[in-house]
């Protein structure tokens, strides 16, 4: 009995492992998808990046609201225009960064395809004081 016990704990310890793992593996794909995307889309150069958020995802963003948020990105200047995106899956996943530019902090969130493979839509964040 205690054999079994002991073999059933480790199996939750490996199961817990696996997911921490994979959920590293996860955001750090995220972020290197905002960091390319705010190179590329976003021309932003100089960035020190400063904090970002858990990776987490989301069902309640509408393809309507993806559209206002892409076309609000492109008349804050915060994406070039014609800035390019994958295309939306029902489930979105999204990290927010606090970075600055110069003396500059903002920060913004960045929307991705259930799968990671890109940025989907970009928002800015007011900036809270830590």
């Amino acid at each position: 009995m205690r054999r079994l016990t002991t073999l059933a704990l480790g199996a939750c310890m490996a199961l817990a492992t696996m997911a921490t793992v994979s959920s590293c593996g996860e955001a750090y794909t995220a972020k290197s998808h905002a960091k390319e995307f705010m190179e590329g889309q976003m021309a932003q150069a100089g960035v020190d990046y400063i904090t970002w958020s858990e990776l987490d995802s989301t069902k309640h963003l509408t393809d309507s609201a993806l559209q206002v948020m892409r076309a609000t990105a492109v008349k804050a200047r915060l994406v070039k225009p014609g800035a390019t995106y994958q295309r939306p899956t029902a489930k979105l996943n999204f990290i927010s960064l606090r970075y600055a530019i110069d003396k500059d902090t903002l920060m913004a969130t960045f929307y991705l395809d259930d799968k990671l493979t890109g940025i989907v839509g970009v928002k800015a964040n007011p900036v809270v004081k830590p």
